[in-house]
C-alpha cells in the first residue's frame, strides 16, 4: 500500500511545474521512506544511517554524482587548487603582521627575502599532516567519483564531515 502511495505521489511530482509544490511533494515522498524518516527522527544517528539517508535523498532529488562530488569537495575545502589559495592567504596575513611590526618599531633594519620565505612556507604547509590528509581524502573521493560509486563518496567521509555537509 505504501509503495502505491509513493508511486502516486511521484506521478504527481512529475506533472507539476511549480518548484515549491514539487519540493513539498518531494519532501512528502521522502517522509514516507523508513530509512530517511528514522534518520530524521533519531537524535543520535549513526554514520551508516546518515550515509544511507543522504544517498536516498540524492536519488529522490535526482542529484548526479558530479553534483554530489562537487558539493563535497567545495563544502569540505578539499580542492587541491584551494589549498594553495588558502596558504597564500595565510602567508599574506603573516607578512602583513611582520610589516606592521616593522613600522611600529624604531629599528629601521628590516630585510627579508619574502620570496624565499613564501616558498618555504608553502612547501611546509603542503607537506604538513593536515594537507596530506586532505589530499588523501580528495584522492579517495576522486577515485570513487571516477568509478561512479555515488554512495561510497559518503562512506569515505567521517561522521563529522557528514554533519558539516548538512541534510
Amino acid at each position: 500500500m505504501k509503495i502505491l502511495l509513493i508511486k502516486y505521489i511521484w506521478s504527481l511530482y512529475k506533472k507539476i511545474d511549480n518548484y515549491n509544490n514539487k519540493l513539498q511533494i518531494l519532501l512528502l515522498v521522502m517522509d514516507t521512506n523508513n530509512i530517511i524518516n528514522n534518520f530524521i527522527n533519531d537524535p543520535n544517528p549513526s554514520k551508516e544511517s546518515m550515509v544511507n539517508s543522504y544517498y536516498l535523498r540524492d536519488q529522490y532529488m535526482n542529484q548526479t554524482i558530479q553534483q554530489v562530488f562537487g558539493h563535497i569537495i567545495s563544502k569540505l575545502c578539499l580542492d587541491p587548487q584551494d589549498y594553495v589559495k588558502n596558504i597564500k592567504n595565510q602567508f599574506k596575513f603573516l607578512a602583513i603582521e611582520k610589516l606592521n611590526k616593522y613600522f611600529e618599531s624604531d629599528n629601521n633594519e628590516f630585510y627579508q627575502d619574502l620570496n624565499q620565505e613564501y616558498n618555504v612556507f608553502v612547501h611546509d604547509k603542503l607537506n604538513s599532516p593536515e594537507y596530506q590528509l586532505k589530499q588523501n581524502k580528495f584522492n579517495n573521493l576522486k577515485n570513487y567519483y571516477d568509478q561512479n560509486l555515488h554512495k561510497e563518496l559518503y562512506n569515505e567521509l567521517t561522521f563529522e564531515e557528514l554533519c558539516c555537509l548538512g541534510w
